[in-house]
């Protein structure tokens, strides 16, 4: 049985995790001295999500050197554990905001694949 949802969610090169391990991997790396660990906790998505968080599309890059991988594998984990209906794409190259260039390869293809989710989901209508 398909649930219906008003919402969904899609983030592609996202830095979604204030973790100490993301930060240190290089997520924001100027704010893990100064953020408390009640901030690292309000600031990470992944500590958020409930098992009724909107469907999410994830696209990331194993070369992404601004956000590490590591911030879609927390999230994607999290959604997993709730039940949230998630589908990541993770990608060996394409750096951080430029992996729509075709230098990248199937990388940069990663929007028609979050098309393709959006209309095998019917949150999309079909194209005939």
């Amino acid at each position: 049985m398909q649930r219906h949802f008003t919402l969904l969610t899609v983030l592609g090169f996202a830095a979604v995790s204030a973790n100490v391990a993301s930060l240190a991997a290089g997520t924001v790396p100027e704010l893990a001295p100064v953020l408390r660990k009640e901030l690292i906790g309000k600031l990470s998505v992944e500590k958020h999500v409930r098992k009724d968080t909107p469907p999410v599309f994830l696209a990331a890059t194993m070369a992404d050197k601004s956000v590490p991988v590591e911030n879609s594998l927390h999230l994607y984990q999290a959604l997993r554990d709730a039940g949230v209906p998630a589908e990541m794409h993770v990608y060996a190259q394409g750096s951080h905001g430029n992996s729509l260039d075709p230098q990248y390869g199937p990388t940069a293809l990663w929007p028609q694949r979050c098309e393709e989710w959006l209309r095998f989901n019917g949150w999309l209508k079909k194209v005939n």
